[in-house]
């Protein structure tokens, strides 16, 4: 599984948990914050 296909099955299981797809602009800001990817603890706040 290359990192492409892991961020779209990521954003997958995300979005059958929360009930909704994402949209665009929601996918941009969290690919433009990688540190949010890297930092779990910033996301749960």
């Amino acid at each position: 599984m290359n990192p492409k296909q892991l961020e779209d099955s990521i954003f997958e299981a995300v979005s059958d948990a929360i009930g909704r797809e994402w949209t665009i602009e929601e996918k941009q800001l969290i690919e433009n914050d990688s540190e949010l990817l890297s930092s779990p603890k910033r996301m749960a706040q």
